[in-house]
């Protein structure tokens, strides 16, 4: 029998878990979009899986939205014997969950960058030092500025079946709840461009602040284990002046999932019936 099927959030895919008979040799599931199934060599059905195994994803030609019937028999002896069907529909419902390092970050270092400016730390023409996510173009650009850019997001724990956290059971809408995803090893290059050297000097002096100041902040939003270096470099020969830059390392560690809400089958245990 089907113990229970969960469209896949990411859509047009369908997880199905099986509990077939103790004396099954193997079970075929078979699918079609009425339910209308003639027995286990039904022609008008997909065959969407044949084994012993208790689990198995379907993505054979799935449209989000439409209605499909699940079927399942297993082989008892030389007998087919049939459980009930059900309905699932396909739906793309995923959200990615866990914070936007770079944005965050990005968003962090300006407000703290604007504090220096208004406390007379740092100076800049607009009242506010630009913070970027590119380098930025030499002409026309009022130094100094700022930009953070991503330099590699890996995985660096998962959960056994990639679960990111417990699943969980919401009663009122009855339905689970399932988290699958990583823990990331994020790093950004968080870098200060400026015509002078004393400037850039004081700039990296106070990215290191705002880093520092923002810890527990971070670690609020779900960014640990926060570690960054700092080294500066300067460009003598591209533009029409040098361009002096400190470039700092960013490096966190920070969830990323996306959520799946599937309800249970309430006659998975259901008595087989011979079909």
């Amino acid at each position: 029998m089907i113990a229970f099927l969960q469209p896949l959030p990411v859509g047009n895919a369908v997880r199905c878990l099986l509990a077939p008979d103790a004396a099954a040799l193997k079970t075929r599931v078979l699918r079609k979009t009425q339910d209308d199934f003639s027995g286990p060599a039904d022609a008008d059905a997909a065959i969407v899986y044949e084994g012993d195994e208790r689990h198995f994803i379907d993505t054979a030609t799935l449209q989000n939205g439409a209605a499909y019937f699940y079927k399942a028999y297993d082989l008892i002896g030389a007998t087919w014997t049939g459980s009930a069907s059900h309905a699932v529909t396909p739906q793309a419902v995923s959200n990615l969950l866990g914070p936007n390092v770079l944005t965050f970050v990005l968003e962090r270092l300006a407000a703290g960058l604007k504090v220096e400016v208004a406390a007379g730390r740092l100076k800049h023409a607009t009242g506010a030092i630009p913070c970027f996510t590119a380098p930025p173009a030499f002409e026309g650009t009022k130094w100094p500025v700022a930009s953070v850019h991503l330099s590699n997001d890996a995985a660096a724990m998962r959960g056994l079946g990639e679960a990111i956290d417990f699943d969980a059971f919401d009663i009122e809408g009855d339905e689970w709840r399932e988290l699958e995803g990583w823990f990331a090893r994020v790093q950004l290059s968080i870098v200060v461009w400026s015509l002078n050297s004393d400037e850039r000097n004081l700039l990296r002096l106070a990215v290191k602040k705002v880093l520092l100041g923002n810890l527990a902040v971070f670690e609020a939003a779900g960014i640990s284990q926060v570690e960054f270096s700092q080294s500066d470099t300067e460009d003598m020969e591209s533009h029409a002046a040098p361009v002096y830059s400190s470039i700092c390392s960013f490096t966190c560690l920070a969830p990323v999932a996306v959520d799946a809400l599937f309800a249970p089958i309430a006659d998975a245990a259901a008595t087989l019936s011979a079909t």
